[in-house]
């Protein structure tokens, strides 16, 4: 029975990362529950309806609930707003000003005409002037940095699109994956519980045979001792399920322990018959390589418009004011003036040329990164489609092994009645059947969390998730 559990818990840490054996410290412990009380009081659960909880309902919760998703949206938004400011760039821009300035001696002339009297003073303004009025400046020229920066926030807000998708299709997994866990658990608890009804009842035969004296009381023990392991079985598979209903709850952000509704073993028979080839007919679409395509071609750009800043600046413009004094008067009066400004850079210390080679070093490892992004991810996807077929067939041997199991059982049970074989034999073949049973419920949520890393990847339906919903009326 060691085994039997060993197996049983193993096959649980392979879909949630959890060590569910009971094996964690008091302080590890500690402070599992110490982060889920401040998850719970401080993350505001949405409280669902007490019922059970289908695939679809699940990711559209786990939707809701993700807040790195919101993350990306605002992101989504800032690549908008950045394109609108790149875009302004491309129009006149208008302008309200308004000035005063005090001036001590006011300008003027101050002559001496005459040898002894006083020099002549011609006031040619005053002390305290006033402008007030609206200037038009538009930018001719600037070497094509303005259109370097609008392409670049085009792209990346093309990139920004594309990450919120591989970050929508990652939730989606993540809650997948987790539902699979559950209705996994959930089997393992069932079989938990069958095989602890076996144990009773060689246990109640064994106690009948040792008092009709037909068995030694070392058989006796062993059979209680195996009843005792069961019990314990059902409630760590008890304990396994619990955990991975909270946990599935926290992913959710929901207050009540959700239910998935699904059947693994009715889901194995539709795995049986899939056909892989409709994967590879399927031409991927990898969210998370177009975004870094984008970034790339963003950096690109943003390189060149580093670069146009060393170049010659043309800019133009009309002014029209109200000032006073005016014509020498203290009065207002109309101003107008149209101006044509050339501005270039000459010297810098290198900061220009730093901040150009700064930009094309970037632009270049958005690159190098973009090229092994593409090697790795086609790479991945190809193995990923393997797994799947090893897995359904994986799912066709263990269910040729649980049938074999189960008549291989049948015949010790007859056997053992007949008195051909001791207890020891017939628990052995239960044993085999149980462990068989688990090791095809866990290739079932195998293959199915590898379909749904598919889904993930390629951006495409199998259609095999369906089995997990509501059935349409």
């Amino acid at each position: 029975m060691e085994k039997i559990r060993a197996a049983r818990s193993g096959s649980v840490s392979r879909h949630d990362g959890v060590d569910y054996g009971g094996g964690r410290s008091r302080k590890d412990a500690f402070l599992i529950v110490a982060a889920f009380f401040v998850i719970v009081c401080f993350a505001h659960p949405v409280v669902l309806r007490s019922e059970d909880l289908s695939l679809a309902e699940a990711v559209e919760q786990g939707w809701k609930a993700n807040s790195s998703l919101r993350v990306q949206e605002n992101e989504l938004t800032k690549a908008e707003l950045d394109g609108a400011i790149a875009d302004s760039f491309s129009y006149p821009e208008l302008s309200l000003f308004s000035s005063y300035s005090h001036i001590d001696p006011r300008p003027g002339v101050r002559k001496e005409i005459l040898p002894g009297m006083a020099p002549l003073e011609l006031n040619m303004g005053r002390n305290d002037m006033f402008s007030h009025g609206a200037q038009l400046r538009y930018i001719l020229y600037e070497g094509g940095r303005r259109s370097h920066l609008q392409e670049a926030s085009k792209q990346m807000k093309e990139a920004s699109r594309w990450l919120l998708l591989d970050r929508r299709r990652t939730v989606q997994f993540d809650v997948r994956r987790a539902y699979l866990t559950i209705l996994l658990l959930k089997e393992m608890e069932h079989l938990a519980t069958d095989n602890l009804d076996r144990h009773r009842r060689r246990s109640a035969d064994a106690d009948r045979a040792f008092k009709a004296g037909t068995i030694a009381r070392l058989e006796l023990l062993r059979a209680q001792a195996e009843e005792e392991d069961a019990r314990i079985a059902v409630d760590e598979a008890a304990d396994r399920k619990r955990t991975g209903l909270r946990q599935f709850a926290i992913l959710l952000n929901v207050k009540d322990l959700p239910e998935p509704i699904g059947d693994l073993q009715r889901a194995s028979e539709q795995a049986m018959h899939f056909d892989v080839a409709l994967l590879r007919a399927e031409e991927p679409e990898f969210a998370r390589l177009m975004a870094v395509s984008f970034q790339r071609r963003a950096s690109e750009e943003a390189a060149e418009a580093k670069k146009a800043e060393s170049l010659p600046t043309v800019v133009t413009g009309v002014k029209a004011a109200q000032v006073n004094p005016y014509l020498g008067d203290k009065r207002y009066g109309p101003e107008y003036s149209a101006f044509l400004q050339l501005s270039y850079p000459i010297f810098d210390s290198g900061r220009s040329e730093a901040v150009y080679e700064r930009a094309k070093i970037e632009a270049q490892n958005a690159a190098l990164q973009a090229d092994e992004l593409e090697r790795t991810l086609k790479a991945q996807y190809d193995l990923l489609i393997e797994r799947i077929e090893s897995g359904r067939r994986t799912i066709l041997s263990r269910k040729v092994g649980v049938e074999r199991a189960r008549l291989a059982l049948e015949a010790a049970q007859v056997a053992h009645k007949n008195g051909s074989i001791d207890l020891s034999r017939l628990l052995d073949a239960e044993v085999l059947l149980l462990k068989s049973e688990v090791e095809f419920l866990r290739s079932t949520a195998e293959f199915y969390e590898n379909l749904a890393d598919w889904e993930r990847w390629s951006g495409r339906s199998s259609g095999q998730f369906e089995i997990f919903n509501r059935s349409k009326p």
